[in-house]
């Protein structure tokens, strides 16, 4: 009897245990699905959001009617959500990456100074926007170059930039860099600290950030947007470099988020106390080198009718004789019969993915039957592995879909004949020494203003009718102004932000987007600040070249 009851009590404590094992168990699949089922909602929403814009903006394109300011402005609007779809594609792929165990990072020389110049002058715009002041700093000396991944360093220091702007609303954000370990330790590691003024978290909230899918809470994905994977994604890519991500939060306080990286060995590597002239020197993301001409022809293979047509004209306006065909068994023909005719392609971009004979096995087949001709793969796939597999297939370089213009022609310029671009001498309407002047107020011009995208952009064919349009602009400004109609000054500084943005005037879109939000947010009549900084905003609008104050005079009348 002994015995059976200490069994029958043995039975009943695994059943116990194994019952409680399956409500732990169950409860943890509830909440994964409870996770997924609002990352899948707030997914929905970040994608839906974008592909309205666009969609919506694209069909006002077709209407008529529409002004060539208005149709910059549009442009404007499917660009930037473009942009930020393709930024939520690129989390879930680096999200799947991770989670499959295949997120792989670099290895190489780098500069700390050029990736904070780069983070900074990717995110000083969107600081602006906000009247927020973003500063980069070193505590102590760091040295002048490490070996780590820039690009993986470089996305999570902007992500968490991109966090601290996004939740901060007046003060600053602080973006620090400091040399953990003597450089002649072992392993010396680096922190980079990003500091802000913001909202701060609770240690609940802060203890969810770094979890997939999940923010601080729901009310915050309302708020602010954003997937909630930019975090787990970071703290993912830090601990691939050697290190890890931490956090440091007070509700009302703002957030501190530390970045240790190892900067492998350090052994007579100078060390620098700043950084200002790096950082001076660093071009905004997106911006390449000096504007080139190709010269010579191109075989492009790429099976989608809208992509040829788009990198036809690219790369037709930068001086290249473009032939077209649609696989890689076409593509391989081409080149044969180009090389017997002795008019050779100077190079071959190759999409990957086509029908018949895919780019992977045009390049090898290319490659196999002896010829040596340059070939860039085109690709939607944008992991180190995907570059790694088009190479060894054969290819010369790499470009990830969507293909960036100015990378595209400076790409195709390292490996074809071509040359520098001549400058674009129609741009200025009348140089400012020639300007009319009839007595209106003084206008600054020992520092003009000249547009950022005058020599290297399409749209520098349009910046004589933008300039011309300017003091037409200055003038109603001032009109609308002295009657106190504040809802047309607000309407009319709205189209000016986004017109000289486009134009390559970020300094006169900025001002305009800090004046326009005070204004919409005031009650009554424009106070006296705001009227001031219209003048000063103004002022900067008449230092642009080619600016006529005569025509401003005309439109006040």
């Amino acid at each position: 009897m002994i015995l059976a009851g200490w069994l029958i009590h043995r039975d009943l404590g695994a059943r116990q245990r194994a019952e409680q094992a399956l409500q732990v168990a169950h409860a943890a699949a509830d909440a994964a699905n409870r996770s997924k089922s609002d990352f899948l909602a707030n997914m929905s929403h970040e994608i839906r959001t974008p592909m309205t814009a666009i969609i919506g903006y694209a069909d006002l394109l077709l209407e008529p009617g529409q002004s060539p300011s208005d149709r910059m402005n549009h442009v404007n609007v499917i660009r930037r959500n473009g942009r930020h779809l393709l930024g939520v594609i690129n989390d879930i792929l680096d999200l799947s990456k991770i989670e499959a165990g295949r997120m792989s990072v670099e290895r190489m020389e780098c500069s700390p100074c050029q990736v904070l110049g780069e983070v900074a002058s990717t995110m000083r715009v969107r600081a602006a926007e906000k009247r927020l002041r973003l500063e980069v700093t070193l505590d102590g000396k760091i040295p002048e170059r490490i070996q780590s991944d820039p690009t993986r360093l470089r996305q999570i220091l902007i992500n968490l930039t991109g966090n601290a702007i996004k939740f901060t609303e007046e003060g600053w954000v602080r973006v620090t860099a400091r040399l953990l370990d003597s450089p002649d330790c072992a392993e010396p590691r680096m922190a980079f600290q990003v500091t802000d003024t913001g909202v701060g978290m609770t240690p609940e909230q802060s203890d969810r950030l770094f979890k997939p899918f999940a923010q601080g809470d729901t009310s915050t994905t309302r708020r602010y947007g954003g997937t909630g994977l930019g975090l787990t994604i970071s703290r993912q890519l830090a601990k691939a470099l050697g290190g890890d991500v931490e956090v440091e939060s007070a509700p009302g306080q703002g957030s501190r988020f530390t970045v240790i990286v190892s900067t492998g060995p350090l052994t007579g590597v100078r060390m620098l106390s700043r950084c200002s002239e790096a950082l001076l020197d660093v071009r905004p993301s997106g911006v390449h080198g000096p504007a080139i001409r190709l010269c010579g022809r191109v075989l492009l293979a790429e099976d989608g009718y809208d992509n040829r047509q788009l990198l036809t004209h690219f790369l037709t306006k930068a001086g290249a004789e473009v032939i077209c065909v649609e696989n890689g068994r076409l593509a391989y023909e081409a080149v044969g019969s180009a090389a017997r005719d002795s008019a050779p392609f100077d190079l071959v971009l190759m999409d990957m993915q086509m029908p018949e004979l895919d780019g992977y096995g045009a390049a090898a087949k290319l490659r196999a039957a002896g010829y040596d001709v340059p070939i860039i793969a085109l690709t939607a796939h944008a992991m180190a592995e995907d570059r790694a597999k088009c190479i060894n297939a054969g290819c010369t370089d790499y470009l990830s879909k969507p293909v960036d213009k100015a990378l595209l022609v400076e790409t195709a310029g390292r490996y074809m004949p071509s040359e520098p671009a001549l400058p674009n001498t129609d741009v200025l309407t009348t140089p400012p020494s020639e300007a009319e002047s009839d007595g209106t107020e003084d206008v600054d011009v020992t520092t003009p203003l000249r547009s950022e995208v005058a020599d290297q952009s399409d749209l520098a064919n349009f910046l004589p009718s933008f300039i011309a349009n300017l003091p037409p602009t200055v003038g109603q400004l001032q009109s609308a102004s002295s009657r106190g109609e504040r809802d047309e000054v607000r309407t009319m500084l709205h189209q000016l932000k986004g017109t000289a943005g486009m134009y390559g005037f970020p300094s006169i879109s900025e001002r305009a987007a800090a004046l326009e939000r005070q204004v919409k947010v005031a009650e009554g009549e424009m106070t006296k600040q705001m009227l001031d900084e219209l003048q000063e905003l103004l002022l900067l609008v008449r230092r642009v070249e080619g600016y006529q104050p005569a025509r401003e005079v005309q439109a006040r009348k």
